[in-house]
């Protein structure tokens, strides 16, 4: 049983990293145990784990454990195997797993450039009939659209991590979003399916 600090959010993140940059290197100059060749530990890692036990001691004050049972309020520890699944429960969509957003991107050529669109659209009107057919270019101006919906992820852990799905299908997110990134995207569109139809399609 343990409390966290957290979520955090963009602002939080900032104010962490910027922390762990003004740390002298005597803070973190102890080297991780059983790693050859040795390694020194992650300033940002070691003040997040220190902003956790600041959380973890303050709900455990002498009376809680009497007034709310020992899990989460004693200062012994405590195991607690069957509330594996309610935490991984209460943890997803706050500060694990991923958040998604439609991103619109907007084309300015499209939108505000439109007579070289007409003259182009009208020019490939009435092709030759002994005119090979040529794929048209996705730039081509006849062709473009207006707009287009771009599905991206966020880290929950890392609220500054953003890809595109598109990248992270292709494995280009990194390690930051971790192995389940794409269950949990995926576990996302499913729920905001809910509220809004449309992203049954993805």
């Amino acid at each position: 049983d343990a409390w966290r600090a957290g979520p955090r959010d963009a602002e939080d993140i900032a104010h962490l990293r910027a922390t762990a940059a003004a740390m002298p290197s005597e803070g973190y100059a102890t080297p991780l145990p059983e790693l050859d060749p040795p390694r020194l530990p992650d300033p940002e890692a070691l003040i997040g784990s220190f902003l956790d036990a600041v959380a973890d001691t303050l709900p455990r004050t002498p009376a809680a454990a009497f007034a709310l049972g020992a899990p989460f309020a004693a200062r012994e520890p405590q195991h607690l195997p069957h509330a594996t699944a309610w935490a991984v429960e209460v943890a997803s969509g706050l500060d694990a797993g991923v958040r998604v957003s439609i991103r619109l991107d907007l084309s300015a050529y499209e939108l505000f450039d439109t007579a070289d669109t007409y003259a182009v659209t009208a020019s490939r009107e009435g092709p030759d009939e002994g005119a090979p057919d040529v794929p048209a270019h996705p730039d081509d101006p006849a062709v473009r659209h207006a707009a287009a919906a771009v599905v991206q992820v966020h880290s929950l852990a890392d609220p500054t991590y953003v890809v595109d799905a598109a990248g992270l299908w292709n494995g280009l997110a990194g390690e930051p979003f971790g192995p389940r990134a794409r269950v949990d995207t995926v576990l996302a569109l499913r729920r905001a399916a809910r509220v809004w139809a449309p992203l049954e399609r993805l």
